[in-house]
């Protein structure tokens, strides 16, 4: 996965570890973007909602 972020689960807040320019343009797309969570391994999918980053699992999708 080219994009890589570290979560804060208590917060919410998301740290771009890597893939920063991608994650960008394709969020000013509206796209929802799959990213790879480095303090768990789990995937995340990032989305922009009401101008924030809103990150979730897709496990707990599933």
């Amino acid at each position: 996965m080219d994009v890589q972020i570290k979560l804060d689960q208590g917060t919410g807040s998301i740290e771009v570890i890597s893939g920063k320019d991608e994650l960008d343009m394709e969020l000013s797309m509206g796209l929802t973007v799959e990213c790879l969570e480095l303090n768990t391994g789990q995937v995340y999918l990032i989305e922009l909602i009401n101008g924030e980053m809103k990150a979730s699992s897709v496990s707990e999708m599933a």
